[in-house]
């Protein structure tokens, strides 16, 4: 069964939609309230690279699959912040959070807090997967060779920032030993691959 089935039986309240594209190249665009696959690329898009041009399916996480944005989805004392999208290929799943819109000449203190404020959208929403999942459908779909996380970022955080940078990697290495070693990272592009 694919993943989309098993959202759609674990999570029967939640009708969401889904965009599937196969081009070499597509675009995912946040507008402020959704995500969405758009035709043409624009400063604010992050760029999915799919050069075997297999199927990708873009499901909105924000603004979709949870429509209310304040809606407090993990349960009263926890939190509730979450990820623009999930993309999906045969044999990957990638989380985005988009911050395409942080520009490269933004203060180097808000360019890390977009960075770690990212961290947590995304951790927040596996967990909150992680919680409502059965154990062999999580592990069946979410293995740390086919599960990426990307924080779409255009600026560039400082290196010379050392504390922020500490922090970041520190953030990093802390996700990947509380989530099983996903690789996670800030770009602007992601690239699908058919290899396993």
């Amino acid at each position: 069964m694919r993943f989309l089935d098993k959202l759609r039986v674990t999570f029967p309240e939640r009708i969401f939609s889904e965009t599937t594209v196969n081009k070499p190249f597509a675009f995912v665009h946040d507008d402020g309230n959704i995500s969405m696959i758009v035709e043409q690329e624009n400063e604010h898009c992050f760029v999915l690279k799919n050069i075997n041009q297999q199927d990708l399916t873009h499901i909105c996480i924000d603004g979709d699959f949870i429509k209310d944005k304040r809606e407090k989805y993990r349960g009263e004392n926890k939190p509730y912040n979450k990820p623009d999208s999930i993309i999906l290929s045969e044999k990957q799943i990638l989380f985005l959070e988009m911050k395409m819109r942080v520009q490269a000449d933004s203060q180097q203190r808000n360019i890390y807090k977009e960075l770690l404020d990212g961290f947590d959208q995304l951790e927040n929403f596996l967990e909150f997967l992680k919680e409502n999942l059965s154990d062999e459908v999580f592990h069946g779909f979410f293995k740390p060779q086919r599960t990426h996380f990307r924080i779409g970022l255009k600026a560039t955080p400082s290196e010379s920032r050392y504390k922020k940078n500490q922090e970041y990697k520190n953030r990093k290495a802390q996700f990947g030993g509380k989530t099983g070693w996903y690789d996670i990272d800030y770009s602007t592009s992601f690239n699908f691959t058919t290899a396993d």
